[in-house]
């Protein structure tokens, strides 16, 4: 059981969590989802168990309703900072960041041009 547990962090609570914390500001779980390659179902799951460490808010965009997520404090930016739990001895955040750049450089490259929208 410790093994399905310890696989589940890494491969999805991780990543999302780092994400939240690495982005400093509110996103929406498609953009997560974007940036890590968990899937949504499993985002929503993870937000839920995660609720009482996060901020929500219901955004308008165009026609359609979005619900955005964002780290409840900074000190847990800094607790993540800390933690070096991914291969090559990087930090968390680090690693965060490199997806983020990684999502964002593809999406560049697709459509000529980077875009700074969160959605």
């Amino acid at each position: 059981m410790r093994d399905k547990d310890q696989e589940r962090w890494f491969q999805y609570e991780l990543p999302v969590i780092a994400t939240l914390t690495a982005v400093y500001k509110p996103v929406s779980i498609e953009f997560i989802a974007r940036r890590t390659g968990v899937s949504t179902v499993r985002i929503i799951a993870i937000l839920t168990e995660w609720e009482q460490f996060l901020h929500s808010e219901k955004v308008i965009e165009g026609d359609v309703l979005q619900e955005r997520y964002w780290v409840y404090h900074m000190s847990f930016h800094d607790f993540l900072a800390q933690k070096k739990e991914v291969e090559g001895g990087r930090s968390v955040l680090q690693e965060a960041h490199s997806n983020i750049a990684r999502s964002l450089l593809r999406k560049g490259s697709k459509d000529g041009k980077l875009s700074r929208n969160t959605e």
